[in-house]
């Protein structure tokens, strides 16, 4: 029987409610060890777990512990030093996404993971839910013809990340939490921008609808914001910002992050805007992301795309034709329970140790993650109208992003088990 041993970095809400069940219900993983600053929130997670190697940094993890595998759940400016020091370590890495702060960080990862043979994936729950499989083969097998637009929309009620809360990664119980005590030597301070819920949110959307369509590559980008600031009011989170106090008082923030429609300081960089992202084969896409414009702890995911012969809602999964006799409206049978994320979490865990011990492909491959990364980081340049003081651009730094090999990669038309009962027979093989 296989036993691969693994470790979770980062004991937020994703890492309890997501990934700790999904290394547990795979019978080929053993949990042996959780990483967080905060000793009490690490304790409290491997106690639910029954882990019982609690850590408060990689290093000294790696250093006492034997571990295959890291799965990471840190905020995006701490995941290339983590991921590089579990990688040089030999451990197959996966990483939450927004993974990183821009696309040349990822670009230096995967040459870490390649000199050293190891798996480097990204977390994308939304692709192994049911809807979103059933989706791509609708597509792929010319349902509504040729993709010309797609309609993304993601919100997450409550307060953004940073005033209290950071996304479930759990900044706040420790004043600042992973920019107090980071998790690894080398962690930088956040970066401009790191927290909005376009990287935030809008990298798990911007990544499905890649997917299903073949990763078109983008060509033109448009992220239209509030009134901008001048350039020297563009610097990064650590130097607006004391690492102690998360969100000072709205005159130490730049005047572009201050909602000037509804008031000094209710408002983030994009919050309520729409992006939109024009593409080489003609296809448009719009993504709108907020974290106010729903109630606390209400999330909403919208995902359509519209073809020359019909559209399709991937959430509730509604296939619509114009031209009779077909129905205009089909509200398609799924196997299973609608939405269930805790199955997909199980589905990428599985996926994720298949490539590890060598059978199937890299469920979210690098190539895949550059790609989507570069349209998030071209975004953001477009917004502030200049490229962010501390971000990269991964052409630039002459990162290869394989636009060509994303689309006929073996990853990119991977399948994963429908039910309940697939993925025990998958999880039987080892």
């Amino acid at each position: 029987m296989v036993n691969l041993r693994a470790a979770i970095v980062g004991c937020g809400r994703i890492a309890s409610t997501d990934h700790a069940a999904a290394h547990t219900a795979d019978p080929r993983v053993h949990l042996v060890a959780v990483v967080h600053p905060d000793h009490d929130r690490a304790r409290a997670l491997a106690r639910r777990s029954g882990v019982r190697e609690v850590f408060t940094s990689l290093e000294e993890m790696l250093a006492t512990t034997d571990v295959d595998l890291v799965t990471l759940c840190a905020p995006p400016h701490l995941n290339a030093p983590l991921a590089t020091t579990a990688l040089r370590a030999g451990c197959h890495v996966l990483c939450d996404q927004p993974a990183a702060t821009d696309s040349a960080d990822l670009a230096r990862l995967t040459e870490t993971a390649t000199a050293h043979h190891r798996v480097l994936t990204f977390a994308s729950p939304y692709r192994h839910l049911t809807e979103a499989q059933m989706s791509r083969a609708l597509v792929d097998a010319g349902e509504i013809g040729e993709v010309h637009e797609i309609q993304l929309i993601g919100s997450h009620g409550g307060e953004a990340p940073g005033r209290g809360r950071h996304r479930g990664w759990g900044w706040e119980e420790v004043g600042g939490g992973f920019l107090d005590r980071p998790l690894a030597a080398d962690a930088p301070p956040a970066p401009y921008g790191a927290c909005d819920p376009l990287p935030d949110i809008g990298i798990h959307l911007l990544d499905l609808a890649m997917w299903i369509t073949g990763f078109p590559e983008a060509v033109e980008t448009l992220w239209p914001t509030h009134e901008l600031s001048p350039a020297h009011e563009l610097r990064p989170n650590h130097e607006l910002w004391p690492t102690h106090e998360l969100w000072p008082a709205h005159e130490l923030r730049p005047a572009h992050e201050r909602d000037l429609g509804r008031g000094e300081g209710t408002g983030r960089v994009g919050d309520g805007h729409t992006a939109l992202v024009r593409c080489h084969d003609g296809m448009a896409l719009s993504l709108s992301t907020s974290y106010s414009a729903h109630p606390a702890d209400e999330e909403t995911v919208r995902v359509r795309l519209l073809g020359d012969r019909g559209a399709l809602e991937v959430f509730p999964l509604t296939l619509s034709h114009s031209n009779p006799p077909a129905p205009r409206h089909t509200r398609l049978p799924l196997p299973g329970k609608p939405g269930d994320l805790r199955l997909a979490h199980r589905r990428q865990i599985a996926a994720f140790v298949d490539a590890c011990l060598g059978r199937g492909p890299v469920p979210v491959t690098a190539a895949e993650a550059i790609h989507v990364q570069d349209i998030v980081d071209r975004l953001q340049r477009s917004a502030h109208g200049t490229t962010v003081p501390g971000q990269s651009d991964a052409r630039e730094a002459g990162a290869v992003h394989g636009k060509a090999d994303v689309r006929g990669h073996p990853g990119a038309r991977t399948t994963t088990p429908t039910s309940d009962d697939d993925f025990a027979q998958e999880a039987s093989r080892a």
